[in-house]
């Protein structure tokens, strides 16, 4: 005898929001399957993996998500959800802090840390209360050398509360530095600004320009807009001409160092088509184009990939 559980759809959808969530969470962040979900025909699926993205700074950068953009290769709404994530991680979600009160430091003599930031004062209730002190000079974040305040504001930011660092500092006793090395887990944003509650701050012009510029390269009406006299970068009609391109770059003037590199790209292009190609909603217009973009990137990977191995 077989049982079928049945769940309302707004159940079903629930379910698969907190797995997705859940499963990015505890394993690293598959981008790949993550992007494919963008265009998912649940919009609480969407969801999902809009705020999976958002939250995998460890796993994927803003750089990749721009690349990503790039490549040309993503349907209007995965290219709509793939600028939210960059949004809400630079401007909507909590940062990590670590509670200090900092100003630049310069060594007085050769004894003393040659880098790193000075702690001016330990802001009581936060994680670096009864771990540093004021004066202390804090050199390292993980492997990471600090040179100046922004810098170390610029790494403690790139990570959630709650997350754990390394940190390397150097301390005045008895006339001597002494080095202390401490794994420290992160507090909030909200924790310094008060009200329990996290309220973004003010972001920093450079992101407001960044997302601004971000949007109007890559929001999907450019990409409505563009003239098909000119393919755009990452597209299917580009991948073909470039490849094409680069084919006839090699036969006439080889160079090893020079075909590894191509050869490298081609294959990550075909894998980045090869998705695309795996979506069930691609019009047979599209599929066509795309299809022959592997074609010319089979082609390719086979006349100069054996050779460089």
């Amino acid at each position: 005898m077989q049982f079928a559980l049945s769940l309302p759809t707004d159940s079903v959808d629930d379910l698969h929001m907190t797995l997705l969530i859940a499963a990015c969470l505890l394993v690293q962040v598959d981008l790949e399957s993550l992007v494919g979900e963008l265009d998912a025909p649940s919009w609480r699926a969407r969801e999902a993996a809009t705020m999976a993205i958002a939250q995998a700074h460890g796993e994927c950068s803003i750089e990749d998500l721009e690349q990503r953009l790039a490549d040309g290769l993503l349907t209007p709404e995965q290219r709509t959800r793939v600028i939210m994530a960059m949004e809400r991680r630079l401007l909507l979600l909590p940062k990590g802090a670590l509670g200090v009160r900092m100003t630049e430091w310069g060594p007085d003599d050769n004894e003393a840390p040659q880098h790193g930031v000075r702690i001016s004062e330990v802001v009581a209730g936060l994680p670096a209360d009864g771990i540093f002190k004021a004066s202390d000079v804090i050199t390292h974040i993980g492997d990471e050398p600090l040179t100046n305040v922004a810098n170390l504001i610029q790494v403690v930011q790139s990570h959630w509360p709650g997350e754990r660092l390394q940190i390397r500092a150097q301390r005045m006793e008895d006339g001597k530095w002494v080095e202390l090395d401490v794994v420290v887990a992160l507090g909030g944003m909200d924790q310094l600004v008060g009200g329990g509650t996290f309220r973004p701050p003010q972001p920093p012009r450079d992101t407001i320009r960044f997302l601004q510029n971000v949007r109007r390269r890559h929001g999907p009406l450019v990409r409505m807009l563009a003239r098909p006299t000119e393919p755009g970068r990452g597209s299917a009609a580009w991948i073909v001409r470039e490849v094409a391109r680069q084919r006839t770059q090699l036969a006439e003037h080889p160079k090893t160092s020079e075909q590894a590199v191509f050869v490298a790209r081609w294959v990550t292009w075909l894998k980045a088509v090869d998705s695309k190609l795996g979506d069930r909603f691609l019009d047979e217009q599209r599929r066509a184009a795309l299809s022959e973009a592997r074609e010319a990137l089979e082609a390719a990977i086979g006349q100069f990939g054996s050779e460089s191995r």
